[in-house]
């Protein structure tokens, strides 16, 4: 699940930026779990042939094959054209990131189950947090099993007050316009930089229906400006701007390694497309000097934009 994105401008400089709240992405159910990247690379060429032919009436080449890596593909066009084809995606791996290591919190929850006493904080959702900010990038992986060690210890442990919240709430709710002198604790930090917020949602009754009788959820927010993301894009076309390869397809919002989808990938690009001026139809665009065609193809809209593109010389 995604919180709606939040765009907002810059006073200073007028330009804008997206603001993405958590999100844990959605399973595409029926696909291998764990892909490998050959796996990942073929299901999203055969996406975009299928989407590619849905909007168009014809596919976009009429063969496909594996390639020497570079190119992942070699295509072949309805007139006999060979083109080289590499796939890329347009990803943030710190979200990738911080989604995935949430996974295995959740995996590692599921096993503790009896072994540790959340009882503290039944009937709350707890917003977890793995790293000091928000949009800070999360552990890295050989630190990883630690903090997460680490959270579970003091989510047992914490000293929430529920029942003191469970009468503040009431109190709330009976003069919502009083004024509270001091509030219970609900926020812990761990000397780790990770951490979490304690909010009680649910009763006693409806808690019996959460598989821990509590959830959980990743607090992670990131903000991206029009230029950074220009330049995330500019850094995928030079890295794949390579003898052999003429077409360059990047997907967004595609499924990854686990066959999850986020689609907060979906919206960071058509922001991107519709807020840069070099992207618009008609601009000079990227550079490059051996792609004839750079491709962004949005896994949940299904639609394709083929981004304007100024040849260089070879020099």
């Amino acid at each position: 699940m995604l919180s709606d994105p939040f765009i907002v401008t810059e006073t200073g400089t007028g330009e804008k930026f997206i603001q993405t709240g958590a999100e844990t992405g959605n399973t595409v159910l029926g696909l291998p779990n764990p892909m490998s990247q050959q796996d990942i690379e073929r299901l999203h060429l055969d996406r975009y042939r299928e989407d590619y032919f849905a909007l168009h009436g014809r596919f976009p080449f009429r063969s496909a094959l594996e390639g020497s890596n570079p190119p992942d593909f070699v295509v072949t066009s309805a007139n006999g054209d060979v083109w080289g084809l590499d796939c890329a995606v347009f990803a943030d791996p710190s979200r990738r990131m911080a989604a995935d290591m949430m996974r295995i919190f959740r995996k590692k929850l599921r096993l503790t189950a009896g072994k540790r006493d959340f009882s503290r904080i039944r009937g709350c959702q707890v917003s977890v947090h793995f790293s000091k900010s928000m949009d800070a990038l999360p552990p890295r992986p050989k630190d990883r099993d630690a903090v997460i060690e680490s959270l579970l210890d003091a989510m047992a442990t914490c000293p929430y007050e529920r029942e003191a919240w469970i009468r503040l709430n009431a109190e709330i709710a009976w003069n919502p316009d009083r004024m509270i002198g001091s509030w219970p604790k609900s926020d812990y930090s761990l000397d780790n930089g990770a951490g979490f917020y304690v909010n009680l949602r649910y009763s006693d009754d409806e808690s019996r229906y959460l598989p821990m009788g509590f959830e959980v959820r990743l607090n992670m927010q990131s903000t991206d400006s029009v230029s950074g993301l220009f330049a995330r894009l500019n850094k995928l076309v030079t890295d794949h701007d390579k003898a052999g390869i003429q077409h360059l397809l990047i997907t967004a919002g595609g499924p990854d390694q686990h066959a999850r989808c986020y689609s907060e990938e979906n919206m960071t690009v058509r922001f991107l497309l519709d807020e840069h001026s070099d992207l618009q139809p008609e601009a000079k665009g990227l550079k490059a000097k051996h792609l004839r065609r750079v491709t962004i193809h949005s896994w949940g809209s299904k639609t394709i934009v083929d981004l304007p593109l100024t040849r260089v010389s070879h020099t």
